[in-house]
């Protein structure tokens, strides 16, 4: 009976794909069910794939009737799933042999650990050339004991999401968020730590085919075709992405409420330094502060703070907003004297 299902996406993979499923099917883990969706490919991909499902019992190829986008491609193959264990695979991308064994006997032994990425996987390109630098990033969390400080450790050091190929307990995978918003990986990646910890082995476990070369422009084309990239004026993707970050754990059952408070601040912190710049949230808390300390009455000036503090709980902690709010409701007479930053 399979124990992990290999999830691959393919849209226009017919160069490598034969490669990336014989990987699949060379695995030392035999208990396996391979599941293809092909997202409407215009090449052989679909052809190519289902030439191994003929071969190999183990193998299921499915072709959407039309092209429905990258994340909904990712979701279904997890929908199919009814494995306890779950991993994708890219369509251009290769697993070493024994990476599934050694990732599964891990989450077999340690009930604490929700997923499980390889401490090292190698960048090669359209010919199989080795290219430099490790593919993975260091997010493992053994010893971090609290769900929020876990998030934050792995929003701090996620660099390349190539640990979104770690393999994934399916009931938690299925209660992550998939997102159509630049850095759904980085989304999900951040928020498993919620339920558990994210655990390193050490050994090489994927190499990533690097098959894109595009400039912004295309890469932003390609962003909003995907539908994760709004052209509407004043809409920042990467404010998005840290918006989601915290409304999911704002709403979520597995976080306690004194672990939210006591790590709020800390939180906004990181998600804003890591995706807007180190000054971002500085610059915001005291923008908050001085609009409020502008006010024509104390409370006017407090509803002000109430309600950014509504929308970014995290800004309760920072010093601008409880020097603002002490001097509104000790001075005299609004407008209050108002915050330079340092």
């Amino acid at each position: 009976m399979a124990i992990v299902t290999i999830g691959i996406p393919v849209f226009n993979e017919g160069d490598y794909l034969s490669e990336t499923i014989d990987s699949a099917i060379k695995q030392t883990l035999s208990d396996i069910k391979i599941i293809i969706s092909d997202n409407a490919s215009t090449d052989k991909s679909f052809e190519i794939a289902s030439e191994y499902s003929k071969r190999d019992p183990r193998v299921r190829v499915v072709r959407q009737k039309e092209n429905i986008g990258p994340i909904n491609n990712f979701r279904y193959l997890l929908d199919e799933t009814k494995t306890p264990y779950f991993v994708w695979l890219g369509g251009h991308d290769v697993f070493v042999n024994d990476y599934l064994e050694k990732a599964v006997n891990n989450l077999e032994n340690d009930q604490g650990t929700v997923m499980v990425y390889p401490g090292r996987a190698v960048f090669i390109d359209k010919t199989n050339n080795y290219l430099s630098g490790n593919a993975c990033s260091n997010i493992s969390t053994l010893g971090i004991r609290h769900p929020l400080k876990r998030v934050k450790h792995i929003v701090e050091n996620l660099q390349f999401c190539t640990n979104i190929h770690g393999v994934f307990r399916a009931d938690v995978l299925r209660q992550l968020p998939f997102e159509k918003v630049i850095g759904p990986d980085n989304l999900m990646l951040a928020l498993a730590g919620v339920f558990g910890h994210i655990c390193e082995i050490d050994t090489i476990g994927i190499r990533r085919r690097e098959i894109r070369t595009e400039d912004y422009c295309q890469q932003r084309k390609r962003w909003e075709d995907a539908g994760v990239f709004s052209n509407k004026k004043g809409v920042d993707p990467y404010k998005k992405l840290i918006d989601l970050h915290l409304r999911y754990i704002k709403n979520s059952k597995e976080i306690g409420l004194l672990d939210k408070i006591l790590n709020s601040y800390s939180l906004h912190e990181v998600l804003y330094s890591t995706y807007l710049g180190p000054e971002y949230f500085k610059n915001q808390s005291y923008d908050v502060a001085n609009r409020a300390l502008d006010s024509k009455t104390k409370t006017r000036g407090l509803s002000v703070l109430g309600a950014s503090i509504k929308k970014s709980p995290g800004l309760v902690f920072s010093r601008a907003i409880l020097v603002a709010a002490k001097r509104i409701l000790f001075t005299k007479n609004m407008p209050a004297r108002s915050l330079k930053s340092s």
